[in-house]
C-alpha cells in the first residue's frame, strides 16, 4: 500500500495505467499531469481558514518542525486547502476525495467543515 509521495515541484498528478513490481518495496506506476489550481483568494468568510493554518505552520515551527517549505500562499485557497488536507486526521480515502475536488474555494469550504466539526466534538 502506497502511503506517501513526496512531490516537491507541488505540481498534481495521478496515478493510473497499471503498475509494475520491480523488487519488494519498489513499485512503478504510470502517471498523469492535473492542472493546477487556478489562483484564487480565499472569501472573507474563510480567512479565519488560511489564518488557522498560518497559526499552525507557526506553531510547529516554535518545536523545531517545518511542515511546509515556503513560500506559504496563504492567499492561495488552493494552496490553503492543500495543506489543511495533507495534516487534518482523516482517513486516506477521504483526503484523496477532498483533494479530488476541482474547486479550490469548495475544497476549503469543506476543510472548514470538518475543522469546525472537530473543533466541535473536541
Amino acid at each position: 500500500m502506497l502511503v506517501s509521495i513526496k512531490n516537491p515541484a507541488a505540481a498534481g498528478f495521478f496515478i493510473g495505467g497499471g503498475s509494475n513490481r520491480l523488487f519488494p518495496g519498489l513499485w512503478l506506476a504510470g502517471w498523469t499531469p492535473i492542472e493546477p489550481d487556478p489562483l484564487v483568494a480565499p472569501p472573507s468568510h474563510l480567512e479565519g481558514v488560511a489564518q488557522g493554518l498560518a497559526d499552525a505552520i507557526a506553531a510547529l515551527e516554535s518545536e523545531g518542525m517545518r511542515p511546509f517549505l515556503p513560500p506559504h500562499r496563504l492567499g492561495d485557497a488552493g494552496w490553503v486547502a492543500n495543506r489543511w488536507c495533507e495534516m487534518l486526521p482523516i482517513p486516506m480515502p477521504a483526503k484523496q476525495k477532498l483533494m479530488e475536488l476541482t474547486d479550490p474555494v469548495l475544497r476549503l469550504e469543506v476543510v472548514e467543515d470538518i475543522l469546525r466539526r472537530k473543533s466541535a466534538g473536541s
